[in-house]
């Protein structure tokens, strides 16, 4: 009896559909799994990753994501022979030839999972040092570093279902964006296992909401510094930038937009 590799959108699974691909094995031919056919709902999966996903993951800090990158390490580590399984039986590969793959995606999330750790809890990054913008140093500009508004959408090829998920999808989750990935099909089923994994297990972006503040603790407007202006710019991923300038009025407070902070505006789409 085949499997049916059904896909998960918007934070659920949906029902398994009629049968429309099957894989098989490339020995014996044997029906290993099947698929079904375009995935229903997908505009409403990418909303969902656009705003929940996107809000949950930005939420955090780089310490944070890196952390649950780390528990994703952990857990594909504990089933790697049920990898090395998969691999041989859907895409004929030797051990020697799957551990390129298998142990490939698994090592490239723990050295992103390190890198994050590095990062403790930032949640921007700046961009250089701040440039003075008058001789008397109080109008100056600093570029931050912030996740793109959208998500990350990879079309994955058939030779790497492990290691060409996760190589993607470390850098894009610890930099705070949400992921949508399509395997090719005659492979999918080790990406589909790896991932059921990991939603099986929890291990999930949590939303943790800002400690209140007690009133005597918020700095008055007045009191804030305000010589600075905040200018974002994209990181690797890419994003966009803004500018605001700041006057000698001591009551200017800098009003820096922040493309992580549940995508205000309206979302580009990739």
């Amino acid at each position: 009896m085949t499997i049916f590799l059904n896909n998960h959108l918007g934070g659920q699974w949906q029902q398994a559909g009629q049968a429309v691909h099957t894989l098989s094995d490339p020995v014996t031919g044997d029906a290993l799994a099947a698929t079904g056919g375009a995935a229903a709902g997908l505009q409403q999966g990418f909303a969902f990753a656009r705003t929940e996903g996107a809000k949950t993951l930005q939420a955090m800090s780089y310490g944070q994501r890196a952390a649950m990158l780390s528990e994703v390490v952990k857990l594909l580590q504990s089933k790697r022979d049920d990898y090395y399984a998969i691999s041989l039986a859907n895409s004929g590969t030797t051990k020697a030839d799957s551990g390129v793959d298998v142990d490939g995606g698994i090592f490239t999330l723990g050295f992103y999972a390190k890198l994050g750790a590095a990062l403790g809890d930032a949640k921007t990054l700046t961009d250089g040092a701040a440039a003075v913008m008058s001789k008397d140093q109080l109008f100056q500009s600093q570029h931050l570093m912030v996740p793109i508004r959208g998500l990350a959408l990879f079309i994955n090829a058939f030779n790497f279902p492990s290691w060409g998920l996760w190589e993607k999808a470390a850098p894009a989750l610890l930099s705070g964006v949400p992921v949508v990935v399509k395997p090719a099909t005659v492979t999918a089923w080790l990406t589909h296992q790896m991932v059921k994994d990991v939603v099986d297990a929890g291990i999930r972006p949590v939303r943790r909401e800002p400690r209140p503040r007690h009133h005597d603790q918020e700095r008055p407007a007045l009191h804030r510094a305000a010589s600075r202006t905040g200018a974002e710019s994209a990181d690797a991923c890419g994003g966009r930038s803004s500018s605001r300038k700041a006057g000698r009025d001591p009551r200017w407070q800098p009003a820096q937009r922040r493309s992580h902070d549940g995508f205000a505006g309206e979302p580009r789409t990739i």
